[in-house]
C-alpha cells in the first residue's frame, strides 16, 4: 500500500459521479495510460478500489464519461486476465454489454474493446460475454461503424 500515488484519487474522490465530466475524464485517462503501459500497474490500480465508482460512471450521463469507463476497462483486460473476476463481480462486464447498445459512437467502439479484451487471455467469461455476439454483429452492419472504416 506503500508509494502507491494512485491513493490521490481514492482519498479525494476523483472518480466520484458528482465531480465534473472533465476531472472524471481526465483522471480515467490517467489510469487508462497505466493500464496501457503495463501490467506492472494493475495491483496499483486494484489496491485502490475503485470499482464501485466505475459501476456509477459507466452509466454517467455524459457519453464521454461513458466512453472513458469502458476505454479503462478495455485496457485493464489489455495484459491478462487479472480483473476478470473483479469485474464480473462488480456487474461491469454487464455494464460494458449494455454499452454496446449505447447511442454514443465513441462508447459503443470502447465498449468493444472492453469486451473483446475480456474474452481474450482465458475463457474465464464467456458465458457472460455470450449475449454480446450478436450485438457484435449488429455492429458489424452499422452505417457509422462502416463509414468509420473506410476513412
Amino acid at each position: 500500500m506503500n508509494n502507491n500515488g494512485l491513493y490521490i484519487i481514492k482519498k479525494y474522490n476523483l472518480l466520484s459521479d458528482e465531480n465534473p465530466s472533465s476531472l472524471i475524464v481526465d483522471t480515467l485517462n490517467i489510469l487508462s495510460q497505466l493500464a496501457r503501459i503495463s501490467k506492472n500497474y494493475y495491483d496499483n490500480i486494484h489496491v485502490i478500489d475503485i470499482y464501485p465508482e466505475l459501476k456509477k460512471l459507466i452509466v454517467h450521463k455524459e457519453p464521454s464519461v461513458r466512453a472513458k469507463v469502458c476505454n479503462f476497462i478495455g485496457n485493464i483486460c489489455r495484459h491478462s486476465g487479472n480483473f476478470y473476476e473483479n469485474l464480473l463481480k462488480n456487474d461491469l462486464i454487464a455494464a460494458c454489454i449494455d454499452c454496446c447498445k449505447d447511442s454514443d459512437k465513441a462508447t459503443r467502439k470502447f465498449a468493444c474493446f472492453a469486451v473483446g479484451n475480456a474474452g481474450f487471455h482465458n475463457g474465464t467469461l464467456y458465458e457472460y460475454l455470450r449475449p454480446v455476439v450478436p450485438l457484435l454483429v449488429d455492429l458489424l452492419k452499422d452505417p457509422e461503424v462502416i463509414l468509420s472504416k473506410r476513412n
